[in-house]
């Protein structure tokens, strides 16, 4: 992670009136693992809230939108999404 590094911010909504089997979760959490593969990539769920985030690093916000649209949680409408564009200003000593 670099001052200057392009990184998207996707926060789920929960859709409550789509209910979601464990294994619209599982192929979700395996495509995530797939992506990070590719791409740096950090998500999880809020302890204090409903929801989850995950933060991406990508070119732009067309190629962000393109991976988390094709999550399969997303794809199947059981979550929303809203997208926003990080921009890094400071950051911790990597010794650390």
């Amino acid at each position: 992670m670099n001052l200057g590094d392009k990184f998207f911010v996707r926060i789920d909504y929960r859709n409550d009136d789509i209910a979601i089997e464990k294994e619209d979760f599982n192929a979700h959490v395996d495509y995530l693992r797939d992506i990070s593969k590719q791409v740096y990539l950090v998500g999880g769920g809020f302890s204090n809230k409903l929801g989850r985030m995950i933060l991406i690093k990508s070119t732009d916000i067309s190629e962000a939108k393109k991976i988390f649209d094709n999550d399969p949680i997303i794809k199947k409408r059981i979550y929303h999404y809203e997208i926003f564009e990080w921009d890094i200003l400071l950051k911790s000593n990597e010794d650390r």
